[in-house]
């Protein structure tokens, strides 16, 4: 019996009873308890560990896939600085080949002619207030300031510019294209003689007649007027012939070297 004096036990009691009822009402309906346990517990509890099943492989795809990404774009840089290497060593043969090329146009030349060349390298140059360009040979070498510095190139010999100053490694060569330089020099097509001066990009000669004998894209040579220069020695080509005057024509000459890409010189010994 349920005792009136103690209402919480009643209350269970009721409930349970309660539910007894209510599960033999959903049984005669073919609702079991095992459903309803489904429905209340064992669905939600499959959803939602299927939900966090999908965010962690969601999770590691994600991660996989930047992990794929970075290891992508590790190989790229490394396969753009291998290809990079490689333009690098082409490079440096080809300027292997052509340092050989000149060193084998030089040996030729030396053949050919009755005065001796002191070898050096380019190592820099300067603009103002003159245009120079410094070489690594000096006096310890027989470098002497006054010598004729030339090049070569298609067996040509090709002028350079003169030794302006000197030091024990190194020597400063005055370009033609140096408003102080002067070279004699001769139309190797017409014979006419003028003297070149630097002309900042270029050298100019002043004739003071009115139709001298020159046009454009004769060379010239130096002459074996000056005592400085050996003759026949290609300074440049003209480009301009214009009047400036009644009786003066400017001529305008393009140098015969590429000042810009200039590697090796050689010094005329006097």
């Amino acid at each position: 019996m349920i005792n009136k004096n103690d209402p919480q036990k009643a209350l269970v009691v009721l409930i349970i009873i309660f539910l007894i009822l209510f599960a033999a009402g959903l049984g005669s309906r073919g609702i079991t308890m095992y459903k309803i346990a489904d429905a209340l517990l064992i669905s939600p509890v499959k959803k939602i560990s299927l939900g966090f099943r999908h965010i962690g492989t969601s999770f590691l795809n994600t991660r996989a896939f930047f992990i794929s990404k970075k290891s992508l774009l590790i190989k790229n840089k490394e396969l753009l600085k291998e290809n990079e290497d490689l333009k690098n060593q082409i490079a440096i043969l080809r300027s292997k080949e052509m340092q050989n090329e000149r060193l084998k146009e030089i040996l030729n030349l030396k053949s050919g002619v009755n005065y001796n060349f002191i070898a050096a390298n380019v190592i820099g140059n300067t603009e103002m207030p003159f245009r120079f360009v410094i070489i690594d040979k000096g006096t310890a070498s027989g470098v002497k300031i006054g010598s004729p510095v030339v090049t070569v190139n298609a067996g040509t010999l090709r002028l350079i510019g003169i030794v302006y100053s000197v030091s024990l490694h190194t020597a400063k060569i005055l370009l033609p294209t140096d408003p102080r330089f002067f070279v004699s020099v001769k139309d190797a097509y017409t014979g006419e003689l003028g003297v070149a001066q630097g002309n900042r990009d270029s050298l100019k000669i002043e004739f003071k007649m009115k139709t001298p004998k020159i046009a454009s894209g004769d060379p010239l040579l130096t002459t074996s007027i000056s005592s400085i220069y050996p003759q026949n020695i290609l300074v440049g080509r003209i480009y301009s012939v214009k009047k400036s005057g009644n009786i003066t024509t400017t001529a305008l000459i393009k140098p015969a070297v590429d000042f810009e890409n200039l590697f090796e010189v050689l010094i005329i010994e006097k």
